[in-house]
């Protein structure tokens, strides 16, 4: 299982770089849009992938879930065939005219420190509350049918917005999306801490999915602000592995927080994160206007 579980990861990591492909295909003003529009293709895995695991996980009986691990293999030689036939422009190709800046140079812009904030805090905020919802749901007593119809809205909840956020920021701006991103994830905590009922499960679980969304697509729609032709590269590495250590240890921990102290801490532990990506958001806003006003 653990061998298994990390080469998954693997496969999963390697995914999270399509987003940054369709930046590499896409026009400054459409980047945007094709970031959002990568991230709604999860739209399907929101139905597929729980009714998968409800339908296929007692076909190899007695050993649980074997089949959904079958049917998982079966959707990654699909993904593989899909990508075999993609083709990137070539890098070498590209003309470079401005000298690439050191890697803390560009970690140190206001833009790329927000940025960052909104990808690993959301993320970990989303990882803490998808994994312990089903330890809790089944901890009081819901059955696995309720369980699966919650983390499908949660997934719906995740990657639906895909589908106009790029438009959202087009029209109110990337930190207003950022913003709007934070605020979703405050307001899933009060549905978590008011009662473990099922509306209280799915309510939380879907709004921190949607915030998510939000802060990662607007996230890295900033990110891309930050990058110089020859950039690219390591900002996008130096940004999806301070995600991923920010998701693992969110995964490692959500099961401790629960067992030693309950739901509602796990849905509290969210809450500064999400206000901690909203100040950022209003110092980087305030920045800007003081800049463009010293500038006219």
């Amino acid at each position: 299982m653990c061998i298994g579980g990390v080469v998954m990861g693997f496969y999963y990591a390697f995914g999270q770089y399509y987003r940054f492909a369709a930046v590499e295909v896409a026009d400054a003003a459409f980047r945007s849009r094709a970031i959002s529009l990568v991230v709604a293709g999860g739209v399907a895995a929101s139905i597929l992938g729980p009714e998968t695991a409800r339908w296929t996980r007692g076909l190899y009986e007695p050993a649980p879930f074997l089949g959904a691990f079958a049917a998982l293999s079966v959707f990654s030689l699909l993904t593989f065939l899909v990508m075999s036939f993609v083709q990137m422009p070539v890098a070498g190709q590209r003309q470079e005219t401005v000298a690439a800046r050191p890697l803390a140079q560009i970690a140190l812009q206001p833009a790329f420190i927000v940025a960052v904030l909104a990808g690993t805090l959301g993320y970990a905020a989303m990882q803490l509350v998808m994994v312990a919802t089903p330890l809790a749901m089944a901890a009081n007593d819901f059955n696995f049918g309720n369980t699966t119809s919650v983390l499908e809205s949660h997934v719906f909840g995740m990657f639906a917005p895909g589908f106009i956020a790029g438009a959202l920021i087009a029209r109110f701006g990337v930190l207003n999306v950022i913003s709007l991103g934070a605020l979703l994830i405050c307001i899933s905590v009060a549905f978590a801490v008011t009662g473990i009922e099922f509306w209280n499960f799915l309510l939380a679980i879907f709004l921190v999915g949607v915030g998510w969304s939000l802060l990662f697509i607007a996230g890295t729609s900033l990110l891309t602000e930050c990058c110089r032709p020859g950039e690219q590269a390591k900002a996008q590495g130096l940004n999806d592995f301070l995600i991923f250590v920010s998701l693992t240890s969110a995964s490692l921990s959500a099961g401790f927080v629960l067992e030693f102290l309950s739901w509602n801490a796990v849905a509290l532990v969210t809450l500064p994160m999400a206000v901690l990506i909203g100040l950022s958001t209003l110092w980087l806003m305030a920045k800007r206007r003081r800049e463009a006003h010293l500038a006219l």
